[in-house]
């Protein structure tokens, strides 16, 4: 009998935003403050890495493509403000939306 391979386990936190729109973000990184409220703008690109907790703020969810270690993680809509807290635990990666 073959066995499945284990997923490969987390080595931190990289997370792609991709601006499809107008939006302000703020990234903090394990207490650290990597990007304290800037409006970008649309067609910008930004990575943020942190080793356990990488918390983003984001004033227009839906203009945020965001790809985490490889994933998508949905973000809310247009206008929407919201708090993308991601953790990394025991190797797995824990995300939550607020």
């Amino acid at each position: 009998m073959t066995r499945a391979p284990l997923p490969p386990q987390i080595d931190g936190i990289r997370a792609v935003l991709r601006l499809d729109d107008r939006c302000w973000v703020v990234a903090v990184a394990d207490g650290d403050t990597l990007e304290p409220g800037t409006t970008l703008e649309a067609g910008e690109r930004l990575v943020f890495r942190a080793d356990r907790i990488l918390q983003l703020e984001l004033g227009s969810a839906g203009a945020v493509d965001l790809e985490v270690n490889g994933e998508t993680v949905r973000t809310g809509t247009l206008g929407e403000v919201v708090t993308v807290e991601l953790r990394s635990r025991d190797g797995e990666l824990v995300t939550s939306v607020v």
